[in-house]
């Protein structure tokens, strides 16, 4: 999964995976909302403005294309990431609160806490688990690094895992900064959570905004009647330049909208 985080598109089978690590595969009507929705949008609004089926099956393909290769895979890889952070977060807490059990061992610990984990997270520490069994002080120094370098993004867990290698090694027993890190890193989930419902408002507003310029649209085509206004405007030299202009524009506005709303970050430190 680590190369899926550094790539733009994605086939159609590592989409299938990032939807299904967590228990949620796709389903016939995501692909209703990702394909058909667009399809008709961008359809309805281009044959709005031009009144010609073949610019409205062409608008309509371009939408298709364009919620397929772009809004699906964002919105199946923003709905992983969060899924990804909130298992790592489980696991912080889960660790935290064992390991006030003074009758176990911080590595039968770990062990249960990895039982519980899910998706790639459970598969990571797996690996890593195999290390702390069988592995030497340096294997287990060297798991931790490459674990820590898998989740860098992630400042707060990169932090929590480098001070268990410490405890793993030194046989410390102190989790106060654990618990420290634990609280920093649910301070993130919250915090997130609250830039999520913001730019959803942010989309029911934009969303507004595209209405009322489609709306009017429509009023100005019925104010004219129907027939002047595809003889005097959509069918001439100059309104098929001008709609074109404004529908590359109203594109742009909307991608640039889409990038900033499916960046979700928030525990990523960006050079």
């Amino acid at each position: 999964m680590k190369l899926m985080r550094k790539r733009k598109l994605y086939r159609l089978n590592e989409i299938h995976a990032m939807a299904q690590a967590f228990g949620q595969p796709l389903k016939k009507k995501a692909y209703v909302k990702f394909a058909v929705v667009p399809f008709l949008c961008f359809g309805g609004f281009s044959y709005l403005l031009f009144h010609y089926w073949w610019m409205a099956l062409a608008g309509g393909f371009i939408g298709s294309l364009y919620g397929w290769f772009f809004l699906m895979q964002r919105q199946v890889k923003n709905d992983y990431e969060r899924a990804a952070l909130e298992e790592r977060n489980r696991f912080l807490n889960n660790m935290t609160q064992m390991l006030t059990n003074e009758n176990m061992t911080l590595l039968e610990t770990f062990s249960t806490c990895t039982g519980y984990a899910e998706g790639e997270l459970k598969e990571k520490l797996i690996d890593l688990r195999a290390v702390l069994v069988d592995g030497t002080e340096k294997e287990v120094i060297e798991a931790f690094r490459v674990l820590r370098d898998f989740y860098k993004s992630d400042v707060q867990f990169d932090q929590f895992l480098e001070q268990l290698a410490i405890m793993l090694v030194e046989g410390s027993t102190s989790i106060d900064s654990l618990r420290d890190t634990k609280n920093f890193h649910n301070q993130i989930l919250v915090k997130q959570e609250k830039f999520i419902q913001m730019k959803k408002a942010r989309r029911r507003d934009f969303n507004t905004m595209i209405f009322y310029s489609v709306a009017f649209i429509g009023a100005l085509m019925f104010s004219f009647t129907i027939p002047k206004f595809i003889n005097i405007y959509a069918h001439t030299m100059v309104g098929m330049i001008t709609s074109s202009l404004y529908l590359l524009i109203i594109f742009g506005l909307y991608h640039s909208f889409n990038k900033k709303y499916f960046d979700d970050t928030i525990t990523e430190v960006k050079i």
